[in-house]
């Protein structure tokens, strides 16, 4: 085989490795870079304003209610005790029953606040690079059929990955995501799981 034979052969190797370098890089570009996140918000413990026994209970865990609502009654000396919620929000850890006796400043029920919510979820450093805050992203629930709702990207900080770091002792970065929940619903409850896909973000510039 003589050289000229031989060059082009070589060049159209590399050619040919070149064009699937360039088709892969395409392809792993063009994925969807879906992630998954949870629903949080702060919590807020409600305690008895007196001690003692429950004469009414308005609500139950997992109930939806409104500031200023009354979540229980309370009878002490012949003097009648409402318990109102301070919050937009869900009740959860309710753990008193009619009759019961309570105490003061006993801690017998909290609340998520809804008024602010929020997605947490962490992504990998080279996946960040192009998020910012103020970024608009569209989310949905994973467990449930719903339609997209939008949040704003509102914190983005490097941590550890501790799952990881347990099983292998060592530090993986990776970074988390705070986005707050724009247009909220009662389906976006905390604890529940959503996807998004990082490709559809909505970049501020």
């Amino acid at each position: 085989m003589d050289c000229k034979k031989f060059l082009i052969i070589i060049v159209s190797i590399l050619i040919t490795l070149f064009l699937a370098f360039v088709t892969i890089g395409h392809y792993y570009d063009n994925q969807e870079q879906l992630v998954l996140g949870t629903i949080e918000a702060n919590a807020y413990t409600i305690k008895s304003p007196a001690s003692g026994i429950v004469k009414d209970i308005y609500v139950k865990n997992g109930d939806i209610v409104k500031k200023n609502t009354v979540l229980f009654t309370i009878t002490s000396n012949n003097h009648q005790y409402k318990v109102v919620s301070p919050k937009n929000g869900e009740i959860f850890d309710f753990i008193l029953e009619k009759n019961n006796a309570a105490v003061k400043n006993g801690e017998y029920l909290n609340i998520y606040d809804y008024d602010k919510k929020w997605i947490s979820f962490t992504i990998k450093p080279d996946l960040a690079k192009n998020i910012h805050i103020g970024d608009k992203i569209d989310m949905e629930l994973a467990e449930y059929n719903g339609e997209p709702f939008e949040t704003t990207i509102m914190q983005i900080s490097m941590s550890t990955d501790n799952d990881n770091q347990a099983k292998e002792n060592t530090y993986l970065p990776t970074v988390k995501v705070i986005a707050f929940i724009n247009n909220d619903n009662e389906e976006l409850r905390v604890g529940r799981r959503v996807i998004t896909n990082l490709k559809k973000l909505k970049c501020i510039y």
